[in-house]
């Protein structure tokens, strides 16, 4: 498969998939400025099959935590669970 196909292989797994990190943010800013930030607490495994451990932090205060096969795919994870403590849902594709 060229780059081309390659690419538009992946863009097309995306479709459906939502991004919590952004729909956390749009929602805790609806109040105004917040401080959001996502702590790396630890990795796990070999180099090439690692697991990422995040806490998602508002304010200074824990509001969720999530893990992943990379950073992001954690931070997500996190993400969604900041959502669902909030009484909102974030699902991704898996």
């Amino acid at each position: 498969m060229n780059a081309f196909g390659e690419v538009f292989r992946e863009s097309l797994e995306k479709v459906g998939q939502e991004d919590c990190k952004t729909r956390l943010q749009e929602w805790l800013q609806q109040e105004g400025p917040v401080r959001i930030e996502y702590v790396v607490d630890r990795e796990e495994g070999p180099p090439h099959d690692k697991t990422f451990y995040v806490s998602l932090m508002v304010n200074g205060q824990l509001w969720g935590a999530g893990r992943g096969k990379s950073k992001k795919e954690a931070e997500q994870s996190a993400a969604g669970a900041g959502l669902k403590r909030g009484g909102s849902k974030c699902t991704l594709n898996e």
